[in-house]
């Protein structure tokens, strides 16, 4: 209640929300379309009870309701009583009651209308304000503008397209030596102080960049006022009209004349490099030395494709840091006394030469002796900044040193020590087949072999457990094989068995498998194909691993990938768009390919229908349904069973 009139004792409702629960929006519609409601007494009159008794607790016995409507919407209600005692109301007080919420809704609506206009001519003041400080920042931007232009040396014009008039706006005399009048005034005496073999190229490049309306990066050579030539960086950016096509390219040209001479000072020195790094690299050649670079500020290794080959591997196998040196190639008896050795010289500030001797391991998984001749280079403080040295392979010589020794070694001690080493030996391998057994069941691997001149297959116990079978149902290991296949794989499998076993040395293929019980799962295969001397395929050793599990969670982590993608997709498309038609039809087409929903459509309802009348306003739908578009939809029902749990957001 926001104003009232009572009599000396009234019950006050001012600033009160009554609330009537028997009051429904059927109601509220017939006041909207003008009705009064007329109460003589509400102790005679039928209404409900919980109506009767909100109007006593309000102090009314008799009530002339008339609606306040402003713009065919219910904007409230005008309520005249009596208190204690019924009245009956005359159609001149009905009329008087009437008549003036007619003229309360006709002032409210011009309230609202003045305050719309205030508002607007607010808004207007902000925007007229607004601009006035964006012009005060455009001129202060532009005297920043030309103060940078002055003080950063770069030549920036401006090219008129439709006159052919090009604008120099800053550095032109201090870097080209020309005056505003001796500045070129078209694109053909610009081209004219372009170096000769610059000039072609550059005029193919501004066709093109006008052509395809793309900006222009390139270097030129232009002549100075003095006749001398200078290297220039051009970029520029072309500006367009409305109609897309160029008005102006605005650019800038940097002096890169001082780079250009680096550049080819650095190319000569280059050349010059390369040639001194052929001699040395020749020089080593013919020592047969392996040689490394030791950068310790930076801790990284140059070797020589030498020290590769000395170990029996290739340049491209690997890249080696310095601990992946110790830990995998240093003997393990050798590391400690030449790292102590090694330490111990570069904190020796008197020490440049060091020689060493130790054990690598070659790539056939035998040892090679190493003797290794350094030299430290320091810093003007003493202190180690790079090491360089050259292996040279000293195996032969120590294997006859050896071979010498163990001719002189007591040969009647010969056969105890053969025992021993292959007692100790047979230990090592019962230790390593226990850990490769624990391994593989730790992995879950399944190993399998084939015997290609007898065609017999041998399986291990995992391998009938991943297949789902027990060993004795079937004689043959490669029927089973067959049988479980997924047809959809076995022309690929076996096209990839095929090739590879001509003359390929190992395979790693995935497939799917049928299980006994209808499973489908999914195998990672691996195998080495060993040959004959002939370089036929005779033998082949293999291992299988389920990978269904991982090749679900890898699809999954894709799909929730894509969806995300869609997802901002959709928003950023929605956020460009000011045309709520076309927000719709993005939103539901977009919607439609992330959940793959056979329609999505977005349904506006009739404000005015209570939530029971609608159209679809926008749809996405898979070709050969009918379009819901523009349908008129009509439930009476819907309104009042479902409309306040969508509006509470259900």
């Amino acid at each position: 209640v926001i104003a009232e009139a009572i009599v000396a004792g009234g019950l006050s409702l001012l600033h009160q929300e009554p609330y009537d629960v028997c009051i429904t929006p059927e109601w509220l519609e017939t006041y909207r379309q003008g009705q009064i409601r007329v109460m003589n007494d509400i102790n005679t009159e039928f209404i409900t009870q919980c109506h009767q008794q909100m109007l006593r607790d309000l102090d009314i016995r008799a009530k002339l309701l008339a609606p306040i409507v402003v713009e065919d919407r219910l904007w409230g209600l005008m309520l005249a009583s009596y208190r204690d005692i019924p009245h009956n109301w005359e159609l001149e007080e009905i009329e008087l009651v009437q008549q003036i919420s007619l003229r309360v809704a006709i002032a409210i609506q011009q309230a609202n209308t003045y305050q719309q206009t205030q508002i607007e001519i607010h808004q207007r003041q902000q925007a007229e304000e607004l601009i006035k400080q964006q012009l005060a920042e455009l001129k202060i931007w532009k005297n920043r503008y030309q103060l940078a232009s002055k003080a950063s040396g770069q030549i920036m014009y401006e090219y008129n397209l439709l006159n052919d008039a090009p604008a120099w706006v800053a550095n032109m005399a201090e870097v080209l030596g020309y005056s505003d009048s001796e500045c070129p005034r078209n694109l053909a005496e610009f081209m004219d102080i372009v170096h000769p073999e610059d000039r072609d190229r550059l005029y193919s490049l501004i066709q093109k960049t006008l052509d395809q309306k793309i900006p222009l990066f390139t270097e030129y050579r232009l002549q100075r006022k003095d006749g001398h030539y200078i290297w220039v960086e051009d970029r520029n950016q072309v500006v367009l009209n409305d109609q897309g096509e160029i008005v102006l390219v605005i650019g800038t040209m940097v002096d890169i004349t001082v780079r250009k001479q680096s550049e080819e000072k650095l190319c000569k020195l280059v050349q010059k490099s390369e040639k001194l790094q052929q001699r040395l690299s020749l020089v080593l050649k013919g020592a047969n030395d392996a040689w490394w670079d030791w950068d310790i500020l930076e801790d990284s290794i140059y070797y020589s494709a030498r020290w590769f080959s000395m170990l029996g591997y290739d340049h491209e196998e690997f890249h080696l840091q310095s601990e992946t040196l110790w830990k995998n190639f240093v003997y393990s008896e050798d590391i400690d006394p030449i790292r102590d050795s090694f330490n111990q010289a570069l904190n020796d500030k008197n020490i440049e030469f060091i020689e060493l001797k130790f054990r690598l391991r070659h790539k056939q998984e035998y040892f090679i002796y190493i003797n290794c001749r350094s030299y430290i280079l320091r810093d003007e403080t003493g202190k180690a900044v790079r090491v360089s040295g050259a292996n040279t392979d000293i195996t032969k010589l120590v294997q006859k040193e050896e071979e010498l020794q163990a001719t002189l070694n007591q040969l009647s001690q010969f056969n105890q020590k053969l025992e021993t080493r292959v007692q100790k030996r047979t230990v090592q391998l019962q230790n390593l087949s226990s850990r490769l057994e624990l391994a593989i069941k730790a992995a879950k691997i399944a190993i399998w072999e084939w015997d290609l001149r007898t065609n017999h297959t041998i399986w291990d116990k995992k391998m009938y457990e991943l297949y789902g079978v027990e060993p004795s149902e079937y004689r043959d290991c490669m029927e089973i094989w067959h049988r479980s296949l997924h047809p959809e794989d076995v022309v690929r499998v076996n096209e990839i068995l095929q090739n590879k076993l001509k003359d390929g040395k190992e395979f790693d293929i995935e497939f799917r498998i049928i299980l006994p019980d209808g499973n489908i799962r999914i195998i990672q295969s691996y195998g080495i194909i060993e040959r004959d001397s002939q370089g036929e395929a005779e033998r082949v050793i293999g291992v299988n691993r389920d990978i269904t599990e991982l090749k679900q969670a890898e699809q999954k982590i894709k799909q929730q990938v894509e969806r995300e993608h869609l997802l901002r997709e959709t928003t950023q498309r929605i956020r460009q768009s000011l045309d709520l038609r076309t927000i719709f039809n993005t939103a539901a087409a977009e919607i439609r390919q992330l959940i793959n929903a056979d329609r999505v459509g977005i349904f506006k309802f009739d404000t005015d229908s209570n939530f029971n009348y609608g159209e679809f306003v926008s749809e996405s739908v898979v070709p050969g349904f009918i379009s819901a578009l523009e349908m008129k939809v009509h439930d009476q029902c819907f309104g009042e069973r479902f409309s306040q749990d969508y509006a509470a957001g259900k």
